[in-house]
């Protein structure tokens, strides 16, 4: 019976304690942070050459795409409609052309990976297909954007 009243001095006390905070303040405070981008790319110009008006043979070249990525981060790399491209030259002249993932100029490029937290290289191989006959001669260009999703 001494136990039972213990407990209940005990109870008594807590209630009398917290009964003496019968009111409360509250306010509020700001959690931030600030993420940074966790890839980067960076791509080489990809240079034809010359072009022949009529060329009898497809022009070849290639390229290299850099993407660093977190360790053990997967990605993909891609680029805007890789086998149906347009440079535009003099006069609004085109010259079309196509960009892939294998040597073979067979598979429209797109590529993906896992980031090694290192510099990691792509090759991107392009193809100006034979028998063109632009309207004018001269510099022809094509901006590609390169995109990597993470």
């Amino acid at each position: 019976m001494k136990t039972l009243g213990r407990i209940l001095v005990a109870a008594g006390l807590a209630t009398a304690v917290s009964g003496a905070f019968g009111a409360t303040a509250t306010t509020t405070f700001q959690v931030s942070a600030n993420v940074t981008g966790a890839c980067t790319v960076s791509a080489g110009n990809l240079a034809f050459g010359t072009y022949p008006v009529n060329s009898a043979a497809d022009i070849d070249a290639a390229s290299t795409i850099t993407v660093n990525c977190p360790n053990g981060l997967p990605y993909s790399v891609s680029v805007p409609t890789p086998t149906a491209r347009t440079m535009t030259g003099p006069a609004a002249a085109t010259l079309t052309y196509g960009l892939y993932s294998d040597a073979g100029r067979t598979s429209g490029f797109a590529a993906s990976g896992t980031g090694s937290g290192a510099n990691q290289s792509i090759t991107v191989y392009g193809r100006i297909p034979l028998g063109q006959a632009p309207t004018s001669q001269g510099a022809f260009n094509d901006t590609v954007t390169v995109t990597v999703t993470y």
